[in-house]
């Protein structure tokens, strides 16, 4: 795909290569490896209740369809991913600067690594449905192996002064903003093939304390 400079969003499983994207595009990426079919594939349920390779092609999806409605910069990993604003003193984000107090900067002593206020986001299975998990996180630009453990210190002191009331207020914020005032987040813009298009529920998961 990145060869063929195409927008398409693919993995690999053993139904053959599941994509999002434009029909042509798509064969474009993949028609030198001799395509013997091409159909809509319907995805299963059952296969979204553990980290198969269909829940991990509709988390990146929904994870680029984040990052191209929302003004947020994705970073992803194997276990969840991490957004972080694109333009931080864009003042979209005032609401969040109102309860951290400061959304970038510098990691003392160490020039080249920088960081943002953000938020985790992975996908999983509870109540037959798939949940979106937050999770508020300091986002790092320019980490290293050398100033990996720099970076973990700063994280851990900057959440630790963080209680209830300004968790709670940061999971609202985010809540709110990946929910989104529009009804569809789409990945791509695609007139002639498979767009990857959501709608995040702006009810949020809770859980009665144990005992209570």
């Amino acid at each position: 795909m990145k060869t063929a400079e195409v927008d398409v969003i693919a993995v690999r499983s053993q139904a053959g290569v599941l994509a999002f994207g434009s029909d042509s595009e798509v064969r474009a990426a993949f028609e030198s490896y001799d395509i013997t079919d091409f159909d809509v594939h319907t995805l299963n349920p059952s296969r979204q209740r553990y980290d198969s390779t269909e829940r991990g092609l509709l988390r990146e999806a929904l994870t680029t369809a984040i990052e191209r409605n929302l003004k947020l910069d994705a970073v992803r990993s194997r276990r969840g991913d991490l957004l972080a604003p694109h333009e931080p003193t864009d003042q979209g984000w005032l609401p969040l600067k109102e309860i951290v107090r400061t959304l970038d900067g510098t990691v003392s002593g160490h020039p080249e690594l920088t960081w943002r206020e953000g938020v985790g986001v992975r996908l999983d299975w509870a109540d037959d449905r798939l949940w979106l998990l937050i999770e508020p996180r300091t986002v790092f630009d320019g980490m290293t192996t050398e100033n990996k453990s720099a970076a973990s210190d700063f994280a851990r002191e900057r959440t630790a002064r963080r209680y209830n009331r300004q968790l709670d207020s940061l999971l609202e914020f985010w809540s709110e903003r990946l929910a989104c005032q529009c009804s569809d987040l789409r990945a791509l813009t695609v007139g002639d093939g498979i767009d990857a298009v959501f709608r995040i529920s702006r009810a949020t998961g809770f859980s009665w304390r144990v005992g209570a």
